[in-house]
């Protein structure tokens, strides 16, 4: 993720935030902590030093705070 720039990094990130939109969807914990754990990792240092992304970014946030509270729910 670190290596896309431009088209290519809003395409995976808007990617990635339909799988966790659907994460909603699926009553697996396992599933659910991959998608928190693989974004945290991975998804949020791509937003360092991109204003432009900032709104998305802050989608990202919401939905992951949602995620764990619904990770929570289904355990």
């Amino acid at each position: 993720m670190k290596s896309l720039t431009g088209s290519s990094k809003l395409i995976k990130s808007l990617d990635r935030l339909h799988n966790m939109i659907r994460a909603f969807t699926i009553n697996d914990p396992k599933y659910i902590t991959k998608i928190i754990n693989e974004t945290k990792l991975v998804y949020l240092d791509s937003f360092e030093n991109n204003h432009r992304l900032y709104k998305l970014q802050y989608m990202f946030f919401e939905l992951l705070e949602e995620l764990e509270k619904y990770l929570e729910e289904i355990k």
